[in-house]
This record gives structure tokens, sequence and C-alpha cells, in this order.
């Protein structure tokens, strides 16, 4: 009967802790996708630049075009939902309205974000890229 509970308390220890961890990394999605999205929407763009993939990147700086924009509405339209069996990807969109400073014309686009997960380092990236503002 001991081995019994020892291994019911075993089972149940390793469901815990697999629940904790799951939640951790929704936890650290979330603190990702804010802290992303705070970054576009202040202008720190080289910030927002370092949270997609390194291997996406095409130089060591974001994209200079941006300094010509300036977000004023940086809405979450779909939250964060998870589209992989190993709960590794997920798709966020976003509502964004910009103006291009030379212009001061307002525009608006759809970002579609595909964020995913990389269990080595433990990190939230964004695969999708920068979203496409017009010239």
């Amino acid at each position: 009967m001991n081995r019994l509970l020892l291994c019911f308390l075993v089972l149940m220890a390793a469901a815990s802790c697999a629940k904790i961890e799951k939640e951790k990394r929704y936890q650290g999605l979330i603190t990702t996708t804010e802290g992303y999205g705070d970054a576009l929407r202040w202008g720190y763009y080289d910030s927002a630049y370092s949270y997609v993939h390194p291997s996406l990147r095409h130089a060591d700086a974001y994209p200079k075009a941006l300094d010509n924009v300036r977000i004023t509405t940086y809405e979450v339209i779909q939250p964060p939902a998870i589209y992989s069996e190993d709960q590794t990807r997920v798709e966020q969109r976003v509502q964004i309205e910009y103006v291009l400073r030379d212009e001061q014309v307002v525009h608006k686009l759809s970002d579609q974000q595909d964020w995913r997960y990389d269990p080595e380092t433990k990190t939230w990236w964004l695969y999708s890229g920068l979203p496409k503002f017009l010239p």
C-alpha cells in the first residue's frame, strides 16, 4: 500500500511541475508581447527589433525607415492564442494606427504576429517581423 501511495504522490508532483512550467511559459509570453507592444508604442524601435528572432534580423539595427513613423494607437484585437500541439507557437493580431512624420496622414494596419517559444533559452521570439508600415 505504501508503494501505491508513493507512486501516486510522485505522479501528482510531476503533474504539478508540468502545470507550473506551463504557467511560467504563458506569463513569459504575456510579458514579452506587452513589452514588444510598449516598445513600438513609445517609438523604441531598436528595442522592438530585439524581439525579432536573431536569424530574421537583416542588420544589427532596426530599419531606419521607422524613424519616420510615429505610432498613435496599438490595440490588441486578438490576444495570444496557442495554435501548436506542443504549445510553442502563438498568434496575436493587433491594430496599429500611425503617422508618417513627413506626411502627417493617419494610416492603419492589422499586424498578424507569429510568436515562437525556444525551450533551450526559454524565450519567446517574434517570427513575423516588424509591422509593414507604408513608406
